[in-house]
């Protein structure tokens, strides 16, 4: 039994819908220490929806237009391990 964890890169993409309608796509990705994928995948939903840090930059001003925001991921991959 191993303590070490193994490196993972979660690609995802934040979808974002403005109050007045318009939805906007931004993709971004993070490496997180995790003992499976859907271990990685937990972490990144965790800090998506407890997180005090956004997952992702957004221009200045979007933080009072945005009605709602979904998170999906597209690609964990396994890039080191201990």
């Amino acid at each position: 039994m191993s303590n070490w964890k193994t490196e993972y890169k979660v690609e995802y993409h934040i979808t974002f819908l403005h109050e007045d309608g318009r939805e906007q796509i931004i993709s971004d990705e993070r490496i997180v220490m995790a003992d499976s994928e859907e271990e990685a995948n937990s972490i990144i939903l965790d800090m998506f929806e407890n997180g005090t840090e956004p997952l992702t930059d957004f221009p200045y001003g979007w933080d009072r237009e945005i009605s709602n925001e979904d998170l999906s991921i597209d690609k964990i991959e396994k890039i080191w391990k201990y």
